[in-house]
């Protein structure tokens, strides 16, 4: 079924405390006044299309940054590209006479320091400008999430206006790169709740179970860092360990039934949660690869 929709793409801020007030703020326009027309085949294909927009306005976006940057110096964008990528990818390799006895290698192993160069390029200049990129899916899937078991992660003192899920797996890189903004949404949104599933295809029955005792103490949210990709965890002595140093006495019989929490949540999630974080508000499910991105200008939207 062919439905015609159009979609706020997206607005770019750029500011930056030695600019005049006049060039504080650059707001990029794209095609038809910010609004695009895009044909979509069924809303099962959606996230893929919500994929390859995100894909399109961050190249786009990206190749603005680097544009205006280069203007602020000066510089054409060739000019600046050489001296901030050309040439310093050049010079690490330099030293390397392996390297260039190997024509292939040499070419492929440059090819990668000059994304790798490019990258933290990018990102540097996101900082230093105080650049956001918005782009929120119009379709969404739902599913029913009330029964699931979760964890907190704020203390609000009256009702909340909103639940927000955050579906996440302590075995995930991405989740762990995603904690600090998490974080800084959760402080500014004193009127939400926030509630950490921990789920993923293999849910570790011990940590969940220190998820469950650690929540009991309150502690959840201040020891959660320390749970990500800990190897160290999967041996007993170190599990004992950390029971230790969190007061925490094991007990069997809990044990036992926190494990059977996570059968209910695998049970209620499984199947319908593709991966990690995956962001829940209103049943809603936001699982794009850029979706903590948008997360606090949803929660804005949803609480109004």
């Amino acid at each position: 079924m062919l439905n015609l929709i159009k979609i706020l793409l997206m607005v770019l801020i750029f500011s930056s405390c030695e600019k005049t007030n006049e060039e504080k703020i650059f707001t990029i326009s794209i095609e038809n006044k910010n609004f695009l027309e895009l044909n979509l085949i069924d809303s099962l294909v959606e996230n893929k299309v919500f994929e390859l927009r995100s894909n399109m306005i961050n190249a786009y976006s990206n190749k603005y940054l680097i544009d205006y940057a280069s203007r602020i110096k000066n510089q054409s964008t060739d000019e600046y590209i050489l001296e901030n990528i050309e040439k310093k990818a050049i010079n690490l390799l330099n030293d390397s006479v392996l390297l260039k006895n190997d024509s292939a290698y040499y070419k492929k192993r440059l090819l990668q320091i000059k994304l790798s160069l490019q990258s933290k390029l990018i990102d540097s200049l996101k900082i230093v400008f105080q650049y956001q990129t918005k782009l929120i899916p119009n379709y969404t899937r739902k599913i029913n999430i009330e029964k699931v078991e979760y964890f907190i992660l704020n203390k609000i003192n009256s009702k909340p206006k909103l639940l927000v899920y955050i579906i996440s797996d302590f075995n995930c890189i991405t989740c762990e790169k995603t904690d600090s903004k998490l974080k800084y949404i959760i402080d500014n949104n004193n009127d939400v709740e926030f509630r950490f599933v921990y789920f993923s295809e293999y849910t570790d029955p011990k940590l969940y179970y220190l998820c469950t005792e650690l929540n009991k103490k309150g502690k959840f949210r201040d020891e959660k860092a320390n749970l990500y990709l800990n190897e160290n965890l999967q041996n007993q002595k170190k599990f004992n360990l950390f029971l230790l140093e969190n007061k925490i006495k094991f007990n069997q019989n809990e044990f036992n039934i926190s494990t059977s929490s996570l059968m209910k949540n695998k049970k209620i999630l499984g199947g319908k949660i593709y991966s990690t974080p995956t962001f829940v508000i209103n049943n809603e499910v936001y699982d794009h690869n850029n979706a903590i991105e948008f997360l606090q200008e949803l929660i804005k939207i949803k609480k109004e």
